[in-house]
């Protein structure tokens, strides 16, 4: 035989609910909005000395809606062109946690209604609402990390390039991830080697447009990109090999437009 006595404390003691201003509001589709996440929540900073990185940058105006996020090492961008009604130009930046929160809820929902105050966002749905504190900015000037002069186009399947960087990556540093691309006309080599692990190296097809180049990429922020893209090829733009690269979806016919810039490593 059992017996508990759960002590409970007062209901005055719970933190009211936030009386929010809501001076923006509008209607999003939740698949939509769950799009827009999944392919930018991944590149959020988790470093804490830089809260304005740790969250994802909304930037909303009459053409539609963008999301930014970067880490200083990649950097994720999608947008939709939709019709927010009378809202004026604003940014807000929102924490993943309620991102990831918004996602598991909105699953079933029909409609969203997201309203944006001076310091909060707030999420209504058809049964629960969410609402959280948005992120003190500055917000990085991600415009001028764009790079502008990447000329050389690599083409190269997305399943190809997935399923080989997975299996090159088994014997890659622990630390870096490194997986050397050796680019040259119709082919891309994956190599990679560690002195305590061993050696691997993959070739697979692709379509390149300029000189034979080397370079390399952490495998793991790799494959983070190559999951948010849908097109069945993926195209690089790049420049010298110490410079950013632009990954993005050949076929962008869909609503949501995207691009990615990941940042080259050092070859060992």
């Amino acid at each position: 035989k059992s017996r508990f006595v759960i002590n409970g404390r007062s209901p005055e003691d719970f933190p009211k609910l936030p009386k929010q201003e809501r001076k923006k509001s509008f209607s999003i589709d939740p698949k939509v909005l769950r799009k827009l996440v999944d392919k930018t929540i991944y590149a959020v900073s988790t470093d804490l000395t830089r809260s304005q990185m740790c969250g994802v940058l909304w930037e909303l105006g009459s053409s539609g809606l963008a999301m930014v996020s970067t880490d200083g090492h990649r950097l994720a961008k999608a947008e939709i062109k939709m019709d927010l009604g009378d809202i004026q130009e604003t940014k807000a930046i929102v924490p993943p946690k309620a991102l990831s929160t918004l996602k598991a809820y909105a699953e079933d929902e029909k409609e969203i209604k997201v309203s944006i105050g001076e310091n909060s966002i707030a999420f209504d749905m058809s049964e629960s609402s969410i609402y959280s504190r948005l992120l003190e900015g500055p917000f990085p000037s991600y415009e001028k990390v764009i790079p502008k002069n990447n000329e050389k186009k690599l083409v190269v399947g997305r399943d190809d390039l997935s399923g080989a960087t997975k299996r090159v990556s088994i014997l890659s540093d622990a630390l870096t991830h490194q997986v050397i691309f050796s680019i040259e006309k119709d082919k891309l080599i994956m190599n990679v080697s560690t002195s305590d692990l061993g050696e691997a190296r993959e070739e697979i097809e692709a379509t390149y447009n300029a000189d034979p180049v080397d370079l390399a990429y952490n495998s793991s922020y790799l494959l983070d990109i190559l999951r948010t893209m849908e097109s069945e090829k993926i195209t690089f733009l790049l420049d010298r090999p110490d410079s950013a690269g632009i990954v993005e979806p050949v076929d962008q016919s869909g609503d949501i437009e995207q691009f990615c810039i990941i940042m080259p490593l050092r070859i060992n």
